[in-house]
């Protein structure tokens, strides 16, 4: 009885030299872009949001102008 009859398994040739998973949290599709605003604004929003809510508050906001100027034309 050879090891296929044991229910051994082989690694494929393919698997051999896939590229292992990177580590740590998969990308997020997102592009970094350097954006001023008021400290007053700032402010107000981590006020509403905190600190760690900024970004996703900020997509938000221009997701939602973005709809808006769609809608409008």
């Amino acid at each position: 009885m050879d090891a296929t009859e044991k229910g051994a398994v082989f690694l494929s040739v393919a698997t051999d030299i896939a590229t292992p998973r990177a580590m740590g949290r998969p990308p997020l599709n997102l592009i970094r872009v350097p954006v001023r605003v008021s400290p007053e604004a700032l402010a107000e929003i981590d006020e509403k949001v905190g600190t760690y809510g900024r970004a996703r508050f900020i997509r938000d906001a221009i997701a939602e102008k973005l709809d808006r100027e769609r809608e409008g034309k």
